[in-house]
């Protein structure tokens, strides 16, 4: 069992059957062949348009409902077709409400979660010749690896670990490049990779008592970093209960929030600078 989002934005619903519900999360539709749209037919207030997509998966087909429909029917149509089971309705930050149904669905492959993520953006950070253990940084790196970049500096902020600063540090210098190159904020990158390896050891002598002396080695280690832009849709339909995808989908609000913010921000810096050059001028 996993859900289904019914998402109504401006007067545009924009729904999927059950057994299309892996392409509406993923950005995609169901293939044409199977009858995903004949639970939904005998809604009056639907106006369906079939649209035939043809991309690396194959040919789709996917609905688009102009006209509005209010959560009451929806409510109304899902007890109907699951068995009398009520959709949760879910109100974000800034309003906006999704309806989630619980309806049954096909998995992934891992084929295809492979292909989307090949196509997110990477971003590399590596640090070298840390005056620390290789296996005490593992221990730091898989405790952020596969977390929200927000959320994993978030952790290492109260984590006591000496070292702690410093990955918090090369995390933060790795989301500036991101920045740079490509405009992505924190809110919408994820640690994708992130371990250590053993560097020079330094050999000295450990001093005894009784003038006695053994070997005493300086382990380093070196630290590589991958973050990743995180595939919003992907993590929703990956999450397996209502609260971790109420979490993803605020997750993705505030992303969206914060690439708009830094848009115009840079949209205002180009401005200034342009007149300051007619000054100059």
């Amino acid at each position: 069992m996993a859900n289904m989002l019914v998402r109504r934005m401006a007067g545009l619903t924009v729904s999927q059957s059950p057994r299309s519900l892996m392409g509406a999360a993923l950005g995609i539709a169901a293939p044409a062949s199977i009858r995903s749209f004949s639970s939904l037919s005998s809604m009056s207030t639907m106006l369906p348009n079939r649209l035939t997509v043809d991309n690396k998966f194959g040919n789709f087909s996917s609905v688009m409902m102009t006209s509005p429909m209010s959560f009451s029917t929806i409510a109304q149509k899902s007890k109907k077709q699951n068995g009398g089971a009520q959709p949760n309705i879910v109100t974000s930050e800034d309003g906006r409400q999704y309806a989630i149904v619980n309806t049954t669905y096909r998995k992934l492959k891992p084929k295809i979660v492979r292909r989307r993520l090949e196509k997110m953006k990477t971003y590399e950070g590596r640090e070298q010749n840390i005056r620390y253990s290789p296996w005490k940084m593992r221990l730091l790196c898989q405790l952020v690896t596969g977390m929200p970049l927000l959320d994993a500096l978030e952790q290492l902020a109260f984590n006591d670990k000496s070292k702690a600063p410093l990955l918090h540090k090369i995390l933060k210098r790795t989301s500036n490049l991101a920045d740079i190159r490509d405009g992505l904020q924190m809110s919408q990158l994820e640690i994708a990779e992130c371990f250590a390896t053993p560097g020079r050891n330094i050999k000295g002598i450990q001093f005894h008592s009784k003038g006695r002396f053994g070997k005493k080695i300086r382990r380093h280690c070196h630290v590589r970093i991958v973050l990743r832009e995180i595939d919003f849709p992907l993590r929703i339909y990956q999450a397996k209960t209502l609260n971790q995808k109420r979490r993803w989908i605020e997750r993705q609000l505030r992303a969206e929030k914060d690439a708009e913010a830094a848009q115009a921000e840079r949209e205002e810096l180009a401005r200034l600078e342009q007149q300051a050059a007619e000054k100059e001028k």
